[in-house]
Parts: structure tokens; sequence; C-alpha cells
């Protein structure tokens, strides 16, 4: 499987209704954002999976162990953020910063810059 980054660039190459279902082309600007968090994060993070969402976002998801957290980029600040803590609690977002997210991940036992 190409690196996350590879694997960001190339949703770039999705023409519209790249899903059957009307999708829109994927955001340059969505696409540099993910690739600027994940530059900010530092290479002590494990790499999320990578996937398009049908507005023209992305979104990126990391699991670990019983954590689970989804961030969905659409280009500009904020960002949409799932979070599941190892006791199964939920919190959704529509309106998370990039602290937020570090704070999950560090939850999550990652260390962010």
């Amino acid at each position: 499987m190409p690196a996350v980054e590879d694997r960001l660039r190339g949703f770039l190459e999705l023409p519209q209704n790249w899903n059957g279902y009307g999708e829109q082309r994927i955001s340059r600007r969505a696409v540099n954002e993910a690739l600027g968090l994940l530059e900010s994060l530092g290479p002590h993070i494990a790499k999320p999976i990578a996937s398009p969402l049908p507005d023209g976002g992305v979104q990126m998801e990391w699991i670990r162990d019983r954590f689970e957290l989804e961030v969905e980029v659409r280009g500009s600040m904020p960002l949409a953020l799932f979070f599941v803590d190892a006791d199964g609690n939920e919190t959704d977002q529509d309106d998370a910063s990039r602290e937020e997210l570090r704070l999950r991940l560090a939850a999550m036992g990652y260390q962010p810059r």
C-alpha cells in the first residue's frame, strides 16, 4: 500500500462522481490541509487510513487498541472529529482544532509534536 501522503495526493486524480453517487472532486485545499496536519504531528505518529469523502474532503482514521479517531478535513478549519476512547465513550465535534486532534492522539498513546 502506498504511503498515506501518496494516497492523499492520488485523491486529486479522482473524477467528479468517482463512486457513481454524484460525489464532488476531491479538493486540493483539503488534500493540502491533510498533508499539513500530518507534517505538523511529527514522525512518531502512526500513519492514518485515508479515504476520500463525497463532499470533496478527506478523512483520516487512526485505530489503536480500543481507541478510534476519525478526522474529516475539508480544506479549512475547523476539523470534524469523532473519537472513541478505551471505555467506549464517544466524542463528536464539528469544530475541532489542531490542538484538539493532538490531545486525542496523545490520549491514544501517541506523542504528537
